[in-house]
């Protein structure tokens, strides 16, 4: 993910050093830290089966190296967690766009959102459509796939029957 995510990086970091707001910086690169270990880590990522795998760092396609801090919850996501995820990881894209944005940089607006879409279209096509964590906001993944997974790991399937989430993916 990380690499998929260079562009954006490149070109936020980049124009925030050449228009002078390069001090700027730092409390971005501490939300970044901030939202992929504790946020993503927590919500999203804690609710991923591969959560649930030994060791203390998540082994996934999409977060590979999160240090797993927080208890796997193998139901889904409340919709207070997705509300907070979607904010968050809007906010953690959104931050250099604005600044740039404040300093009429536009072609560098144009490049970073372009990247941001690019980085959310590539995302979901080749990572989301085969992914585990059904209760994320990104997941794609088919219903018969999602129907078979939950036959094969009957841990999330009952946490799902509970919350009454499971019924709610097999109409």
């Amino acid at each position: 993910m990380f690499f998929m995510m260079l562009p954006f990086y490149i070109t936020s970091f980049g124009g925030l050093i050449k228009v002078g707001m390069g001090l700027w910086i730092i409390p971005w690169v501490a939300y970044i830290t901030f939202f992929f270990i504790i946020i993503e880590g927590n919500i999203i990522c804690g609710h991923c089966p591969y959560y649930d795998m030994p060791g203390k760092t998540l082994k996934c396609p999409g977060n590979y190296g999160v240090p797993k801090l927080f208890k796997y919850k193998p139901g889904p996501m409340s919709k207070a967690e997705r509300i907070l995820f979607i904010i968050t990881a809007f906010s953690t894209l959104m931050y250099p766009v604005v600044l740039l944005t404040i300093a009429k940089e536009y072609l560098l607006v144009a490049i970073a959102a372009a990247s941001i879409i690019q980085l959310v279209l590539i995302f979901r096509k080749c990572i989301c459509n085969r992914c585990v964590n059904f209760s994320c906001p990104n997941n794609t993944t088919d219903k018969s796939l999602k129907d078979a997974y939950f036959a094969q790991n009957t841990t999330m399937s009952e946490a799902w029957k509970k919350a009454g989430a499971l019924e709610e993916e097999s109409t």
